[in-house]
C-alpha cells in the first residue's frame, strides 16, 4: 500500500516570499538572545514553517531542511544543563540563519519572473472572480435578483 503525500501549493509568490524571508532572518539576531524555551522562539519557528509552506508548497525539501536545522545545535543527552540547552539552540540559530538565506538565494535565482502589470493584472482578475462569485451567492443579493 501506497502512502498518499499531502501535496500544498505554493500561495506566496517568490519576490514577496523574498521579502518575508528577510524579515525573519532578521529577526534571528534578536531570537538568538532568548531563552531556548521562550515562547517567543516557538512564536518565530512555528511562524518561519507556516511561511516556508506558503512559499514552497507541500511537499518541498525546503520545508523538511528547516525542522531538521531548528535540531542541529549538536548532540542531544539526557541531563544536559540549560547552559548546554542554549549553546545548542544559538548554533541551531545560526545554522537556521544560512539556510533561511541560502531559500532568498533559491528564490531569486530561481523563481519566475513576473512583471508588475502581469501581477497586477491577475490580483484584479482574483478579487473580480471572488467579488463575482460572493455578489451571486450572498443571501442578500439572491433576495435582490430574485424581484
Amino acid at each position: 500500500m501506497t502512502q498518499k503525500i499531502e501535496k500544498i501549493n505554493p500561495t506566496i509568490d517568490p519576490s514577496r516570499g523574498i521579502d518575508l524571508l528577510k524579515k525573519q532572518i532578521d529577526k534571528i539576531d534578536e531570537i538568538i538572545n532568548l531563552e531556548y524555551n521562550s515562547p517567543k522562539v516557538r512564536a518565530w519557528e512555528s511562524f518561519t514553517g507556516e511561511l516556508l509552506l506558503n512559499i514552497f508548497g507541500k511537499p518541498h525539501n525546503n520545508l523538511d531542511n528547516f525542522r531538521s536545522m531548528l535540531h542541529s545545535g549538536g548532540p542531544i543527552r539526557i541531563g544536559m544543563s540549560d547552559q548546554e540547552w542554549q549553546q545548542n539552540f544559538v548554533k541551531s540559530m545560526e545554522n537556521v540563519k544560512e539556510l533561511l538565506s541560502s531559500f532568498v538565494d533559491q528564490l531569486e535565482l530561481f523563481a519566475p519572473v513576473v512583471h508588475k502589470e502581469e501581477s497586477a493584472h491577475r490580483a484584479k482578475a482574483i478579487h473580480n472572480s471572488k467579488f463575482q462569485h460572493n455578489s451571486k451567492s450572498s443571501p442578500a443579493n439572491r433576495k435582490f435578483n430574485q424581484h
